[in-house]
């Protein structure tokens, strides 16, 4: 039957007995490609779109330190380049906790960190002693009533203003040690 149909009409026939002309087989071609590119572009703007949600969430919120990886935490005061205050946290209790002060401040979005210590004449650097050698910092200052945390070339964080109390109780506990030290002197000891 299929062989007097192809003799009579002259087309091709599928294997589910329709006509085949060459204009469907073309049209059948271009269904399929267009279907793989639709796929193509969904996959790759669903990736995008994750990938951005991702980068955008991180950016949010202030890098800290695992606690596991840390022996202390040296809040070091300093006013016009001179480093006169430095308190030690070794507690383990109170590390946790400020350090998850830290992880709960907001993202200020009209300020940017472009240095490494903030463009202020008295802030307090926050200096990470890590248990496998290294060191890390950011710093804090205040500005307006308002407690401002700088990690250098990220961002600028805000602490929220029901976590300043506990921020202060928590410094408050460490060894407080009074010193007279240049900031310039302070970074080749501290950091290089």
């Amino acid at each position: 039957m299929k062989r007097w149909l192809k003799a009579k009409y002259g087309k091709k026939i599928d294997f589910r007995g329709d006509f085949v002309d060459k204009k469907d087989k073309n049209l059948r071609v271009l269904k399929k490609v267009l279907i793989i590119f639709m796929c193509i572009i969904l996959f790759i703007f669903l990736a995008n779109k994750t990938f951005i949600f991702m980068v955008d969430r991180n950016e949010r919120h202030i890098r800290v330190p695992h606690i596991q990886d840390i022996n202390s935490i040296e809040l070091i005061s300093l006013e016009n380049d001179i480093a006169y205050k430095k308190i030690i946290i070794v507690n383990r209790y109170d590390m946790e906790r400020f350090l998850e002060v830290l992880e709960n401040s907001i993202r200020v979005e009209d300020k940017h960190s472009i240095s490494d210590f903030p463009q202020v004449n008295k802030f307090t650097m926050v200096h990470y002693q890590f248990k496998g050698g290294g060191n890390s910092w950011i710093s804090f200052y205040r500005e307006d009533h308002e407690i401002y945390i700088d990690q250098p070339y990220y961002r600028v964080f805000k602490l929220k203003k029901e976590k300043i109390m506990e921020w202060e109780r928590i410094i408050e506990s460490g060894k407080k040690i009074d010193i007279s030290i240049p900031m310039e002197d302070l970074l080749k000891e501290k950091l290089w």
